[in-house]
């Protein structure tokens, strides 16, 4: 409770009591008490942001990483047919000349 200039009592926030004091005593103005931190403040605030959430992107990234690897490849455990298959897919070699080679290194 603060009691206002014609003697009458006012009911305020403990925000608007912050705001109150620090209007006083920067002279009377709340924008001074913000103009005081500057630009180059915001701009640095903004930056450690970007980079706090950059490193905790890149750090769900390389726990996240190694799943979708294991996804995308199916391994045998038999790198040349890994390989076979490999070029398969890719068009370097046809389907009889694939079942040819995989009859070969399964054997």
């Amino acid at each position: 409770m603060i009691s206002g200039s014609l003697g009458r009592t006012e009911s305020r926030s403990a925000y608007e009591d912050v705001a109150c004091l620090s209007t006083r005593l920067s002279g009377g103005s709340l924008r001074a008490v913000m103009d005081d931190w500057g630009t180059g403040t915001w701009i640095a605030m903004s930056v450690m942001m970007a980079v706090m959430l950059a490193v905790i992107l890149g750090v769900a990234w390389l726990f996240v990483r190694p799943f979708f690897r294991w996804a995308e490849t199916k391994q045998t455990g038999d790198p040349a047919l890994d390989e076979l298959r490999r070029r398969y897919a890719s068009g370097e070699i046809d389907a009889d000349e694939f079942e040819e080679r995989r009859r070969r290194l399964e054997s």
